[in-house]
Formats: structure tokens, C-alpha cells, sequence
């Protein structure tokens, strides 16, 4: 089964081309603003250098979201759109979810070195001091399964989740982490080899597990998960920017 997965919802972009679960080829990108363009112009790379074509793919797969409002977009509409013109079917899977499984291993590793059972809770910015969040438990023998979630939260309500130590990944950390105070901070275990962007290869294994259980949709039937109304439609209901602010 060749498989080619589309990922934009971060500042990272990426396209995989997948043979089943191996990944033959990928390239990303962290130009935010050229999404549109960069996606258009690995497919044709990577097609290119595998000596295919778009005829020849199986599957199509997109991230869905949450992130970019604009980014989200631009993966999906390339997904639907090949997915219609070919005939072929489709699997959009979460961002959260995809970062989830990029780390998972590392934080099996941790658990057993440490002797722990720490969840995975996986951040996207939501920016106006916001994560995109959902909690994982994970196996090694399967793809991580959530716990809570996909929501979103203020970055001062962070501590609401973190009843118990995590292992915490995503751009959401990375982006408030210096307003957190310590006493959070050390709730929130990391290691210096997390991947904190959604990445088109792992989507393309997730979609593969998908595919060959038979859960592929038509184009018609994939949504983008935006969970949070557009910037123009928080401000017109009155939903503003609040800041971090931790009482400890």
C-alpha cells in the first residue's frame, strides 16, 4: 500500500511517501507563511524521486488539526483534493495524537528507567495564551489512547491537568514554558530528544493501522478539528487575550 500523508497544522510542514508502515521518503519545512507552496513542491520531489506518480498512490492522509487555523487548511484541501480526483480513500488524524506517537517510545524509556507511569500530555499553541492539549496513556503495543481530550486550555489553568507528573511535548510547551513557575515545571518531565511538531511520517503509520482496519473515509467526510472559533470570531463574541498569571 503506498500511502502519501500531508502534516501543516505547526510552524512545520511535511509530506511522507510510505510503503505500509515504512517511510520511504519525507521533507518538512518550519516557513510558517509558504505552507501552501512547500507541501505542492515536496509532493512533486518526492514522487519524483521514487519514480511514481499520484495515480499510483492507495492512500491519502492528512493532519487535521488542531493548530493554524490557515495551516490546517492548506494539508487537508491538498488531501481532499487528491483523494477526489483519484478516487482514493482518505484518513485525517489529530495533531495531538501524532505528537503523542512521535515521542512514545521515549516515554516508555523514561517510565521503565525511572520506574514511573507518566501520561503523555501533548501541547500545541493555541496562542492568546492558549494549548490545544489531549493526555495519552500509551503501550508498546499500541497507538496511544487518550485520556482527555482534544480541548483546549489557558496556560494559567495548565496546573488543572497535571494532577500527576506527565511527559509533556509540542510547541505549547516550548512556548510558555518560561511563564511557568517551577513548582509546574517540575511536573512536566521532558528529554532532549522530544519531537514537539506534528511530522508527516508517523501520521502515514498511524493512517496505515487505520487503513488496514478498514477505517478510511471518502473526501467529502473529513473536517478540519479547529476546536477554537477563528481570531475574527473570539473578538466579535468578545474573547480576548488574557495573561498568564499564576498565584502560587
Amino acid at each position: 500500500m503506498k500511502i502519501l500523508a500531508f502534516e501543516s497544522s505547526t510552524k512545520m510542514a511535511s509530506v511522507a511517501l510510505l510503503e505500509g508502515d515504512r517511510c520511504l521518503q519525507m521533507l518538512e519545512s518550519d516557513s510558517q507563511k509558504s505552507h501552501a507552496e512547500v507541501l505542492h513542491v515536496f509532493t512533486e520531489r518526492i514522487l519524483k524521486k521514487e519514480k511514481t506518480n499520484l495515480h499510483d498512490i492507495d492512500l491519502f492522509v492528512t493532519g487535521c488539526g488542531p493548530g493554524s487555523f490557515t495551516g490546517i487548511r492548506v494539508s487537508l484541501n491538498i488531501a481532499k483534493s487528491f483523494s477526489f480526483a483519484f478516487q482514493k480513500p482518505l484518513v485525517a488524524i489529530d495533531s495531538l495524537t501524532i505528537l503523542a506517537e512521535l515521542n512514545k517510545s521515549l516515554a516508555e524509556n523514561l517510565n521503565k528507567t525511572k520506574g514511573q507511569n507518566l501520561k503523555i500530555l501533548s501541547l500545541i499553541n493555541a496562542y492568546k495564551n492558549m494549548s490545544y492539549y489531549s493526555l495519552f496513556e500509551t503501550s508498546a503495543a499500541n497507538s496511544p489512547k487518550v485520556l482527555k481530550g482534544p480541548s483546549v486550555i489557558p496556560m494559567k489553568d495548565i496546573e488543572t491537568l497535571l494532577k500527576e507528573p506527565v511527559f509533556a511535548v509540542g510547541d505549547g510547551y516550548l512556548t510558555y514554558q518560561k511563564f511557568l513557575p517551577e513548582s509546574l515545571l517540575q511536573k512536566m518531565h521532558r528529554l532532549p530528544q522530544i519531537i514537539d511538531y506534528p511530522r508527516a511520517d508517523v501520521l502515514g503509520t498511524l493512517a496505515y493501522d487505520k487503513a488496514r482496519l478498514g477505517l478510511t473515509l471518502d473526501w467529502k467526510s473529513v473536517q478540519p478539528l479547529y476546536i477554537r472559533s477563528s481570531e475574527a470570531e473570539e473578538n466579535k463574541r468578545g474573547i480576548i487575550w488574557s495573561p498568564i498569571d499564576f498565584k502560587e
